[in-house]
């Protein structure tokens, strides 16, 4: 295997984990994931910036820039197509400092794409990745969508390499998320997928054998309920009030968060022109604790959040259904291939995704201090 600086500079773990999503590494890659604009994202956490807080338990060491290699990687696995492949390493190429927290500033909770809007212009004003691109004799339009390539992204519940990719890498790094998916069960997952087709006749990954779909659905369903959460919802409130309040301070713009890391926003919060808002962000920092209820505490100091609508995440992958038939005057029955919905084959599986659809978080989530 030969690859280049960003690889071996990888946790051994997170290597692995991409060698089972393609065995050897794309070494045409790496230029790709050199670039400025690409580079940045290696500061920013796929976890929307939780890692900064004692109230959470996330990996420090997963980054945007690798959730959107491990998907490029799918999708080169699965198709060998550079246009398609790209598309997907840089679909989160605009992501802003604390990611989804900023589409919960700007009001867009439920879709979570409010911050996808300059993509192209990214990458059409790069001059490193314009120029890589004629190299390999493409353009910006044909990498700026991945929403054109169904098997880099396509409309929930379906299967796509960035919903595969994020579930499969909280469930096996995200220690309290308790799903703890080891490698091995990664690998039999995986290797079970091909290309099917769904019910509108396009491209979608889907599982070979119904009993490893149920299994995987059966162990993934167990982290669904944290991305929507009252912690999560939490969290991403209370950034994006510090947030707001920084720019209207004048610590930075809406715009500067485009090209800061967390790391970076987060020192800029704790150097705020603002003694309270540097005060609540080391607070928010430090808080070990958070609670939540359907009435709030008779206590004075306190920030509450109240429950509010947003992306309810799962999967109901493609399953392969064969079946012979017979033609009028040939000798042996032909095999025939179809796709389901698992749902319409699993009772349990039908079970969670109703309870998922339908789970409420609690009225309201605090922290023991005060935002003002």
């Amino acid at each position: 295997m030969t690859s280049g600086n960003y690889f071996n500079s990888l946790p051994r773990d997170i290597q692995k984990y991409f060698l089972i999503l393609h065995p050897v590494f794309p070494v045409w890659l790496e230029d790709y994931i050199a670039t400025p604009e690409m580079s940045r994202l290696s500061g920013l956490s796929q976890l929307c910036g939780t890692n900064f807080l004692d109230f959470w338990d996330t990996p420090r060491e997963y980054s945007i820039l690798d959730h959107s290699v491990g998907c490029a990687l799918i999708v080169w696995h699965f198709t060998r197509n550079k246009k398609q492949t790209l598309a997907a390493l840089f679909h989160d190429i605009a992501s802003p400092a604390f990611k989804h927290c900023i589409d919960i500033m700007n009001g867009d909770a439920l879709t979570q794409e409010s911050t996808e809007r300059s993509t192209f212009d990214i990458i059409k004003n790069s001059t490193s990745i314009c120029k890589l691109l004629k190299r390999d004799g493409l353009k910006p339009k044909d990498v700026a969508d991945y929403h054109q390539y169904p098997i880099a992204d396509n409309d929930s519940p379906r299967l796509s390499s960035d919903r595969l990719e994020y579930n499969l890498m909280n469930a096996y790094l995200v220690r309290d998320y308790g799903a703890k998916l080891p490698l091995s069960k990664i690998k039999r997952f995986y290797n079970n997928l091909i290309i099917g087709h769904n019910e509108d006749g396009e491209e979608e990954l889907a599982f070979l054998d119904y009993r490893i779909a149920e299994e995987f659905i059966c162990l993934i369903q167990k982290i669904w309920h944290n991305w929507s959460d009252s912690r999560y919802q939490l969290t991403g409130k209370i950034y994006a009030e510090l947030v707001q309040k920084a720019i209207v301070c004048g610590d930075f713009t809406e715009e500067d968060l485009y090209q800061l890391t967390d790391g970076q926003a987060v020192d800029k919060l704790l150097r705020s022109k603002d003694k309270n808002l540097r005060s609540e962000i080391r607070k928010f920092m430090s808080c070990s604790n958070y609670y939540t209820g359907d009435t709030l505490p008779n206590r004075k100091y306190y920030h509450a959040v109240e429950s509010y609508p947003i992306k309810t995440r799962f999967l109901d992958p493609l399953v392969c259904c064969d079946y012979k038939i017979s033609l009028h005057g040939a000798k042996n029955p032909v095999l025939h291939t179809e796709y389901a919905r698992l749902s319409t084959k699993s009772k349990k599986i039908k079970s969670y995704i109703r309870r998922i659809k339908n789970w409420h978080s609690d009225k309201y989530a605090w922290v023991n201090f005060q935002i003002n």
